[in-house]
């Protein structure tokens, strides 16, 4: 608290693996001199497959666009198939569950759905709380990675 307000920054160090990120409040601090440094609110930071951003004062965790992009393309091909197959499928993406992440399911289960009622069949049915909020603890981080 004294060093903001002095206009000091609180700087702090966050690593997973071998990634890390130093986080820092407004203000100044000697090392950000030296580095060349951008503000999450205005591009998020990118780590795995993740994308860690600010919207509207609060922190969003989502799936990197890019990866996103090919979860879609691949449940487009699976959205014509037997029901049960694209329940399992969506169910089993290998991501942790942040409510960003949770937002951009539900949009793909819509987009499924939809797809889906045009072709005549049955619609895809998945509870997202329940089957999802709970295995935001992982032991292992998930494996879709691009880099």
């Amino acid at each position: 608290m004294r060093q903001r307000r002095r206009g000091r920054a609180v700087v702090q160090y966050v690593r997973w693996g071998h990634t890390f990120v130093l986080l820092a409040t407004e203000g100044t601090h000697q090392q950000f001199d030296r580095l060349c440094s951008f503000d999450a609110r205005e591009a998020p930071i990118t780590i795995r497959a993740y994308t860690v951003g600010v919207r509207s004062s609060k922190v969003v965790v989502e799936i990197r666009h890019q990866v996103w992009q090919a979860v879609v393309n691949r449940m487009h091909l699976k959205t014509l198939c037997d029901r049960a197959i694209v329940e399992t499928s969506i169910t089993t993406l290998p991501f942790y569950r942040f409510p960003g992440v949770i937002s951009q399911m539900r949009d793909l289960v819509k987009a499924v759905n939809q797809r889906r009622r045009v072709a005549g069949l049955p619609l895809v049915e998945i509870t997202i709380e329940s089957q999802w909020k709970s295995s935001l603890y992982r032991e292992k981080p998930p494996s879709i990675v691009m880099d």
